[in-house]
């Protein structure tokens, strides 16, 4: 494996006027990602059809949001988002394949998904990817796939899909709650190796949440270096288990907007030095590490 594909395409982006910037952090991301020789980006991938939705969510519920009769989950009824969403699925899904084929990881610069139940949506997350990428691997080729959701708040939507649909024997999620130690770090790892071994996935989709740290507002315990680690933890055992994974920006709620990206950038460089036995080079801004250690 010579680079790590990325997966973006511009019609993923929307402008929802939200406290959330999800709907346009891929675009941010991608100006730094594109000018790394370690990445190469994909962006022939097409948007989720009402089809595709429909294995995982009600019928009705998808058409009123796709028809913009029924609010998606930035509170608004624009088609146009509607439709960016879709492609933001479809990003999903095409990076799923694309591991799965290549028995690797993937890098899917998409997040707003695991809030989003089988009829509603919220916390920004309007059609649940992760679920939908899960049955249709099992569909497809009888595959289970594990969800290691690292946002800071509870997946109810991976919940509820996985329960109202009775997915449990082929898709598994799985959230560990931080505290801010080193024993922490090694209990998730002794954790993730527990499941697998016992679940035996063939996928796995990584929620590499930036919402999990320390200075978020909406977040977690963690610091960036710990982040970091936590991504390393995850990233290898994958590859020891020979499991492909495709990983997702999740979460992220910085005062500083520079922090987020910061953290997804350092969840790249875990990439890196796991699948292309590049030295990690993870970057603490100063001011956030000051923050950190207050």
């Amino acid at each position: 494996m010579n680079t790590i594909k990325v997966f973006y395409n511009d019609k993923q982006l929307h402008d929802a006027v939200s406290f959330s910037k999800s709907p346009m952090k891929p675009g941010l991301l991608i100006r730094r990602i594109a000018l790394d020789e370690a990445y190469s980006v994909e962006q022939s991938f097409s948007a989720a059809t009402a089809d595709h939705l429909k294995l995982v969510h009600d019928l009705g519920y998808v058409d009123d949001v796709l028809n913009g009769d029924l609010a998606n989950g930035f509170g608004n009824r624009s088609k146009k988002d509607a439709e960016a969403i879709c492609y933001t699925v479809g990003n999903l899904l095409q990076a799923v394949e694309y591991a799965y084929l290549h028995d690797t990881v993937g890098w899917s610069l998409t997040s707003g998904f695991h809030h989003a139940c089988h009829g509603s949506n919220g916390g920004f997350c309007t059609f649940d990817a992760l679920t939908l990428a899960a049955k249709e691997l099992f569909l497809d080729v009888g595959v289970k796939t594990l969800i290691i959701d690292e946002d800071a708040h509870y997946g109810n939507g991976c919940a509820d899909i996985i329960n109202m649909l009775n997915m449990g024997h082929y898709c598994r999620y799985m959230q560990s709650a931080h505290t801010h130690n080193d024993n922490n770090l090694l209990s998730y790892a002794r954790h993730i190796r527990s499941v697998v071994e016992q679940f035996e996935p063939g996928m796995i989709l990584y929620q590499a949440g930036a919402d999990n740290w320390v200075g978020d507002p909406l977040g977690g315990s963690l610091t960036m270096q710990e982040l970091y680690q936590r991504d390393l933890i995850t990233l290898s055992i994958a590859k020891e288990y020979n499991i492909p994974i495709v990983v997702t920006l999740a979460g992220g709620y910085a005062e500083n907007y520079e922090d987020t990206l910061r953290i997804h950038l350092n969840t790249g460089e875990a990439m890196k030095a796991v699948y292309l036995g590049q030295e990690g080079n993870p970057v603490y801004p100063v001011h956030a590490v000051e923050l950190e250690h207050e």
